[in-house]
């Protein structure tokens, strides 16, 4: 993420866009000892806190929310993870202030809302919070959620999403800091896999205004605790790539997803000089190879859901006769 870039995460409702931008937030803030906004409007301060605690510890978030912390070891091996959990959040402000001492960086995790104030919750609140803590980084979870400052209303009609999504872009240009928001994807474009902004819900100022646009589609497994995420670019300005997939496991694990590395002329797995097998991040070269990441799924998803399935198919034959 460049300086003046204006980056867009969107999907479907529950794709796991916030926990994907929050990743993105605390490793900035972790790993480069950047200082980070950011700003709510689709859940709490204290809930996006605790998500970003999780995520620093790369600890399960269910064990946390269902308050089993206490029951898993820390890995180094001092005390519980629960122990660990309140030991960061009181570590935090010690750290950033040795940070600064020793490498000159004002790191910082900075979380915030306006919703306390009736008059807030537009583009300028969210400038007035920018100048008030020169981030490196903002990033804002639910920008649909915002108001529009030119009409003093919040909505999700077009032309308020357009005046809210322009808006945006001038915050980029102006304050010359990188942006990443979250927005939803229209209920039309849940199995476009093609490049495109037409997905995107509510105005197609987002597509236009944009730096880079990245469709999230999640795919379950087996395991209620592992998810595997999709990352479609569909728009950029910068690159030409169709995308690539990660895990998605709620706070444990967002890295690339891996698969065996394969002789294209026979289809024989690969191994190094030992034996081990060798194994490649997962990267779409084209957006058939994404769509077959759900073919299974569905299937699974219509066998074990047959009355859905034959629903499915009554209104479509319905459809053609129409």
């Amino acid at each position: 993420m460049q300086d003046g870039d204006y980056n867009v995460l969107f999907g479907r409702p529950k794709s796991m866009k916030t926990w994907v931008l929050l990743h993105c937030a605390c490793h900035a803030y972790n790993y480069h000892n950047r200082r980070v906004l950011i700003y709510t409007r689709e859940m709490t301060p204290d809930q996006i806190r605790d998500r970003c605690a999780c995520l620093l510890l790369n600890i399960p978030y269910s064990a946390y929310r269902k308050g089993k912390l206490h029951e898993f070891p820390c890995p180094s091996g001092r005390g519980t993870l629960e122990q660990r959990f309140f030991e960061l959040v009181e570590e935090m402000g010690d750290d950033e202030k040795i940070c600064k001492l020793e490498t000159g960086y004002d790191k910082g995790l900075i979380i915030t809302s306006d919703r306390e104030d009736p008059h807030g919750g537009g583009v300028n609140g969210l400038r007035q919070k920018i100048e008030d803590h020169e981030p490196d980084l903002i990033c804002v979870d639910g920008m649909y959620l915002m108001r529009n400052d030119r009409e003093n209303r919040r909505s999700v009609k077009w032309n308020d999403q357009y005046a809210i999504s322009q808006d945006m872009r001038d915050v980029c240009l102006d304050t010359n800091r990188p942006l990443l928001v979250t927005t939803q994807g229209n209920r039309e474009g849940k199995e476009n896999y093609e490049e495109g902004t037409e997905d995107v819900a509510f105005a197609d100022s987002v597509g236009m205004d944009c730096t880079t646009l990245i469709k999230i589609i999640k795919k379950r497994t087996e395991d209620p605790e592992v998810n595997e995420l999709a990352l479609l670019i569909k728009a950029s300005r910068e690159m030409n790539m169709v995308g690539f997939a990660i895990n998605g496991c709620a706070a444990a694990n967002f890295d690339q997803l891996m698969q065996k590395c394969v002789n294209p002329e026979n289809n024989q797995v690969l191994k190094d000089d030992e034996g081990n097998i060798l194994y490649e991040p997962i990267v779409f070269r084209d957006p058939d190879q994404a769509r077959a990441m759900f073919k299974k799924q569905k299937a699974e998803e219509k066998r074990s859901n047959p009355v859905r399935a034959l629903d499915q198919r009554m209104f479509s034959k319905a459809q053609r006769k129409r």
